[in-house]
């Protein structure tokens, strides 16, 4: 879960060059994800007719894509979605607090960690 949320977090916050391609993917192919689900549910009337329009429609320019993303980050999408992401991870973390200490436990603790702490 937490690996997910990040993952769909990169495509509003990450840039072409460290994504290797063109953020707002999952826009572009009608994909609602936690980040678009959460500031569309606190987004004003205007702004969420506006961000449906963007989302049903065929494609959207760089800037409108940047205006959706200050939409995002306006409406905390991006900051709940980043908070539920480490929350997955830190009950992931305390999931193994039941287990001997020792390199399996260790190994899935920092994968744990990573998922959430990548960049691309």
């Amino acid at each position: 879960m937490a690996f997910q949320m990040a993952d769909d977090l990169l495509d509003y916050t990450g840039t072409k060059e460290a994504l290797g391609k063109i953020p707002g993917a999952d826009i572009r192919e009608g994909k609602l994800t936690l980040p678009v689900i959460y500031s569309l549910a606190h987004a004003s009337p205007e702004d969420r007719a506006w961000m449906e329009g963007i989302i049903a429609g065929t494609g959207f320019t760089p800037e409108e894509f940047d205006r959706f993303r200050e939409k995002l980050v306006r409406y905390k999408g991006i900051e709940y979605t980043w908070k539920c992401a480490q929350d997955h991870v830190q009950k992931a973390v305390q999931c193994l607090e039941e287990f001997e200490a020792g390199p399996s436990k260790e190994i899935l603790g920092l994968i744990a960690g990573y998922s959430i702490e990548r960049k691309v």
